[in-house]
C-alpha cells in the first residue's frame, strides 16, 4: 500500500494525472483493522503481565530472574507495585531507548538514504556530506598513509587530476604539515601539499564551497599554490578514516548506509534518533516538527556545516569551534549553529514577490529541515502528502471514477481537475517545502547536494548555468512546477519575470487555509509544522499511533472517539509527553488482559 500511495503521488506531481483521490484520516497503521473486542478477554497471568511490558518496551523477553521475581511479587501480593516499579525502570533504561529508535524509523517512514547503485562492481560516489574527499598516500610509497586530496584513484594508487602534482606522494619535495582535524580534537594528523595550508581562497574562488568530486576548485600541490581543506581540515571528509577492515568493507563504506560509522549511515539515523530522545527525554512530541534542534555525533554535524557553507555569506563558520564542543554521540544540538541558513527566528516572515534582498533562510523544524527526510521524499508535493500521513494520520486514495470534477485541468492541481481531491489539501502543505532540495544531479550518481532556493548560492540566475546549455536540475525542473498563477505559485508571470526567485514563496497567503487552520506567514517548513500542531491533528496522530504501538491495535476512532479525546486531552495538558501518555495507556485494563 506503500508503494501504491508513493506511486500514486509521484504519478500526479509528475504527470498530473486525471486519476483523483480521496482523502481521510487513517490509524497509525493500514495493516491491521480490528475493532475493539466485545468482550474484556481475562486478566493475564504475572508471568506474561511481565512478558508484554518487556516486549511492547523493550522488544525484548525478561530474564528468568525477572520472571522469578514476578512469581515471587504475586506470591506476596505486591505484584501490582513490582509491576510499576519494572515500568518505570524499562522507561530510563537503554533498551527502551534503543527501541524507540527502531519504532522512529517505523514512525517516519526515511528509508536507506540514496541507496547506492552499483556499475561495473564499484559503487557510486556520494557527496551529501558536501566535502572534498581526503584520502592517503597509498602503501609503499613515499608518504604512505599521509592525507591528500587526490582526484581519482586506480590501481590502489592515487592519479592526480589537473591541477595535482603527478606522484605527490613519492615526491621528496612534497610539503607535509600536521594539522589539528577537526574530526579528532586535541591531535594532529599529516597532510600533504596545498591541502594542508589552511588557504580559503584561490583565483578569486572561495575554498569553502567545493563540492564533493573537487572539479570547481583546484589542489595545486606541485607549487603549494590553490585551495586547501580549510581551517582544521573542515572543507574535507577523511573517506577512510572509519572504514571497518578491508576484509570486511566490500565496497566504498561512505556511500553504503549499511555501515554504522559512516557520515551516510548516521544521516539516514538522524530522524529516528532525534525521535528517541524527544521520548526517552520528555521533551515536548511536538519538538519532532517545530524543534531547533537535533542530535547529532560529530560526523553528522560537519554535513550540516558544510551544507551551510556552500552558501559564501557563511564563511564565519570557519572560525567557529563546533568540532571541539561535539561528542561522538548522539547529542543534542541546535541546528543555526551548524547551518546559519536554518534560523532560530520562529516567526520569521519573508515575501519574496514584495520584500527586497532575499531571505537569511527557512527556520530549522525538526525532522522537517533535517537532510534525510528531505531527500528520501523527493520533491515538495511527495514530501507534502509523506508528513500529512505521518503526522496528521491522513490518507490519500482514489475516490469512485464516476465523480465528476470541474474546471478541467489545465496547470492546477489543487483547482482543476480531478487531482483537486488530494492537492486541496496536498498543495497548502506543499508550498512550505519549495525551497528545500537534496537534489540528484543523476539518478545514477547521488550527489545529494543540498539546496535552499532563492537563497546565497542557489538564487537565478543560477550559477551552474552553461550559456549553451539547459540550466541543470533542480533548476530546471523548479522552472517547470512552479507556474505563475497556480496555488503552489501564487505570482503572476509579470511578477516571476522581474524576479525570479518570487517563484519560491513558502507561505500560505492570508485567505489560504490547511487543516481548516490559516497560516502565520512563517516561512518554510516551520510554518507548516505550526499549521500543523494548531489545528489540533498532530496531536490526534500521535495519540492514535502511540495508542496502537502500546496496545497493538488501532483506536477505533467512531466507536471510541471519546476516548480518543480523552487522551488527546490530557496529551496535550501535559506538554505532549509521550512517555506519560505511554504510562496512562499501560496503566489501563485492557493492557493487563489477553487471550
Amino acid at each position: 500500500m506503500v508503494v501504491l500511495v508513493r506511486g500514486l503521488i509521484i504519478v500526479l506531481v509528475l504527470g498530473l494525472s486525471s486519476a483523483a483521490c480521496h482523502q481521510s484520516p487513517a490509524p497509525a497503521t493500514t495493516a491491521r483493522t480490528a475493532k475493539p473486542l466485545e468482550a474484556a478477554p481475562p486478566p493475564l497471568s504475572a508471568k506474561r503481565k511481565l512478558r508484554r511490558l518487556h516486549l511492547t518496551l523493550r522488544g525484548e523477553e525478561p530474564t528468568l530472574a525477572q520472571y522469578q521475581a514476578a512469581k515471587d511479587a504475586e506470591a506476596a501480593g505486591t505484584l501490582d507495585a513490582f509491576l510499576r516499579a519494572e515500568l518505570e525502570r524499562i522507561l530510563a533504561s537503554p533498551e527502551f531507548y534503543r527501541e524507540m529508535v527502531r519504532w522512529g524509523h517505523e514512525y517516519l517512514g526515511v528509508g536507506d538514504y540514496k541507496r547506492g547503485v552499483f556499475l561495473g562492481g564499484f559503487s557510486n560516489p556520494w557527496g551529501g556530506g558536501q566535502a572534498i574527499k581526503l584520502r592517503r598516500c597509498p602503501s609503499g610509497s613515499l608518504h604512505q598513509g599521509v592525507w591528500g586530496v587526490f582526484q581519482t584513484e586506480a590501481g590502489g594508487r592515487p592519479v592526480l587530476g589537473s591541477g595535482d602534482l603527478a606522484g605527490v606522494c613519492d615526491d621528496s619535495a612534497a610539503i607535509v604539515r600536521d594539522v589539528e582535524p577537526w574530526w579528532a580534537p586535541g591531535s594532529t594528523t599529516p597532510v600533504i601539499g596545498t591541502a594542508g595550508s589552511g588557504r580559503r581562497t584561490h583565483n578569486g574562488k572561495d575554498c569553502g564551497v567545493g563540492q564533493p568530486s573537487g572539479d570547481d576548485i583546484s589542489f595545486a600541490d606541485g607549487a603549494d599554490l590553490g585551495c586547501s581543506c580549510g581551517p582544521n581540515l573542515v572543507y574535507c571528509y577523511p573517506t577512510e578514516q572509519y572504514r571497518p577492515p578491508a576484509s570486511t568493507r566490500g565496497f566504498d563504506v561512505d556511500s553504503n548506509a549499511f555501515f554504522e560509522k559512516s557520515q551516510r549511515r548516521l544521516i539516514f539515523e538522524e530522524p529516528a534518533r532525534l525521535f528517541a530522545h524527544v521520548v526517552t527525554t520528555d521533551a515536548p512530541f511536538s519538538d519532532l516538527v517545530l524543534g531547533t534542534y537535533t542530535v547529532a555525533p560529530r560526523l553528522l554535524q560537519h554535513a550540516y556545516v558544510r551544507w551551510g557553507r556552500q552558501n559564501p555569506a557563511n564563511a564565519s563558520l570557519d572560525e567557529s569551534t563546533w568540532w571541539r564542543r561535539a561528542t561522538d554521540d548522539w547529542s543534542p544540538v541546535e541546528l543555526p549553529e551548524l547551518n546559519p541558513n536554518l534560523l532560530a527566528d520562529r516567526n520569521y516572515h519573508f515575501d519574496p514577490a514584495t520584500d527586497p534582498g532575499e531571505p537569511l533562510g527557512v527556520p530549522a523544524a525538526g525532522v522537517l529541515s533535517q537532510l534525510a527526510p528531505n531527500g528520501w521524499f523527493p520533491r515538495e508535493r511527495v514530501r507534502a502528502a509523506r508528513y500529512l500521513e505521518m503526522f496528521a494520520c491522513k490518507s490519500f486514495t482514489a475516490p469512485d471514477p464516476s465523480i465528476v470534477f470541474t474546471p478541467d485541468f489545465v496547470n492546477d492541481p489543487q483547482t482543476q481537475g480531478p487531482c483537486q481531491h488530494c492537492h486541496a489539501t496536498i498543495e497548502p502543505a506543499a508550498i512550505h517545502f519549495k525551497r528545500l532540495e537534496v537534489e540528484d544531479d543523476n539518478p545514477y550518481l547521488f550527489h545529494g547536494r543540498a539546496n535552499l532556493g532563492g537563497i546565497g548560492p542557489w538564487k537565478w540566475p543560477e550559477p551552474y548555468r552553461n550559456v549553451a546549455s539547459p540550466p541543470r536540475e533542480p533548476y530546471r525542473r523548479w522552472a517547470a512546477q512552479f507556474i505563475p498563477g497556480t496555488k503552489l505559485t501564487p505570482v503572476s508571470a509579470e511578477v516571476l519575470a522581474a524576479n525570479p526567485n518570487a517563484r519560491f514563496m513558502d507561505y500560505l497567503r492570508p485567505g489560504e487555509t490547511l487543516l481548516g487552520i490559516s497560516g502565520d506567514g512563517t516561512i518554510g517548513p516551520l510554518g507548516f509544522a505550526k499549521i500543523l500542531v494548531a489545528s489540533g491533528e498532530f496531536d490526534r496522530c500521535a495519540v492514535r499511533r502511540i495508542y496502537e504501538r502500546i496496545m497493538d491495535r488501532p483506536l477505533d476512532v467512531t466507536a471510541e472517539a471519546d476516548l480518543e479525546r480523552s487522551l488527546t486531552a490530557d496529551f496535550t495538558a501535559s506538554g505532549r509527553k509521550a512517555k506519560a501518555l505511554i504510562r496512562a495507556l499501560i496503566g489501563r485494563d485492557e493492557f493487563w488482559r489477553g487471550l
